[in-house]
């Protein structure tokens, strides 16, 4: 059990001070979290409105008007998945650390799990995701700076297509964890 502790220790985290206590550390990030959700949710409306034929909602949610916001939500689109990974991670050391249940030490789950933290770690193998950021962020403040950007109008459906593809990338690593995390403590 001490080997899994040390694994989920060597998660990365943004967050950096690990001097808190994991509850405290833990309420953070589901802030974060909800904060995270609720940026991504309204980018994805922005986007969505955007690519309709007929106008809904609000003028000043329209693609044209975005820029700004599109730059800040990539910031959430890059580390929102990781503060959803530290929860999971978070309650599982919380789980561990309870002198109520022992758990075995699994020696394969724990090699899967510290795979996929090395994973998780390693941001040089998206080299397609950064490539992707720079293009859009370069755009963005084009726009910002020229109000008549004329390939604006056409970064919509990258755009939604880096979202999708940061949407499979989390779900893909999300999964993984859960399920590790579900059979070391079925056990």
């Amino acid at each position: 059990m001490q080997n899994r502790i040390v694994i989920i220790e060597s998660f990365k985290s943004f967050l950096g001070e690990r001097k808190k206590s994991i509850d405290n550390r833990l309420r953070y990030v589901e802030i974060l979290k909800f904060f995270t959700a609720a940026f991504i949710l309204l980018v994805i409306i922005i986007i969505i409105k955007s690519l309709l034929p007929f106008n809904i909602l609000s003028d000043k949610l329209e693609w044209n008007n975005s820029a700004v916001v599109i730059i800040f939500s990539i910031t959430y689109l890059l580390h929102g998945p990781r503060y959803f990974y530290e929860s999971k991670l978070l309650k599982h050391l919380k789980t561990l650390k309870k002198e109520e249940k022992e758990f075995s030490d699994n020696e394969t789950l724990n090699v899967q799990l510290r795979t996929t933290i090395n994973d998780l770690n390693n941001h040089k193998k998206n080299w397609f995701i950064v490539a992707s950021v720079v293009v859009i962020i370069i755009a963005s403040l084009i726009h910002v700076i020229i109000d008549d950007f004329e390939y604006w109008k056409y970064l919509k459906i990258p755009f939604l297509l880096f979202i999708i593809l940061i949407s499979f990338d989390f779900l893909k690593n999300y999964n993984r964890l859960s399920k590790n995390i579900k059979e070391y403590e079925g056990q």
